[in-house]
């Protein structure tokens, strides 16, 4: 059932053995399959293969040792510290981008038992807006949840706000609130 697209170099090797893995599961392949591996592979992970076990062929390592020398090759080691203050939000992600990316850096850093509170302090120290932070600063003992609601809120308060500075007023048509329209005083 299904299939698995050729592996791409500079993409994440980890997350492509896990799903070939979950491919073998669902085919029910017992004994993980070398050749379906090194075919389902490409071209570019079978050159690839075909180094790290140099002199020998790939198709002559036990899978565990192939993908572990493949993982060896083209995992790179990440530095833990600079992970956990890696990410931080740009002006163009929105806020739900931006904690599914928290989340997913997260996984690489070990947080463990402190995750949540890692996610909450990365959050809320990559927030560019000063406002923003300043208000979820303000709050004792905030959590992770808490923090991301509070910021989507604002990011929601913040378009409205912004789409309501673009509509047109009624007093004169120009792009401004009414209240303060210049033509507010004015008589025809």
């Amino acid at each position: 059932i299904g299939t698995v697209e050729p592996f791409v170099l500079g993409e994440s090797f980890n997350e492509y053995l896990s799903r070939i893995n979950v491919l073998f599961e669902v085919n029910e392949i017992k004994q993980k399959s070398k050749p379906d591996f090194l075919t389902l592979g490409g071209a570019s992970l079978y050159k690839v293969a075909s180094k790290v076990c140099d002199p020998e062929e790939p198709k002559l390592k036990p899978y565990e040792k192939l993908c572990e020398l493949l993982k060896a090759h083209l995992s790179p080691v990440i530095s833990v510290v600079a992970e956990r203050f890696k990410q931080k939000l740009s002006p163009e992600k929105r806020m739900n981008e931006y904690v599914i990316m928290l989340k997913s850096a997260a996984q690489k850093c070990k947080f463990g038992a402190f995750l949540s509170e890692a996610l909450r302090d990365q959050f809320v120290a990559g927030i560019k807006d000063n406002e923003l932070r300043k208000q979820l600063l303000r709050e004792e003992d905030i959590s992770f949840e808490k923090a991301t609601a509070i910021a989507r809120t604002w990011e929601a308060a913040k378009e409205e706000n912004e789409a309501m500075k673009r509509r047109s007023c009624y007093r004169c048509g120009r792009l401004h609130d009414p209240h303060t329209c210049p033509a507010k005083e004015w008589t025809c």
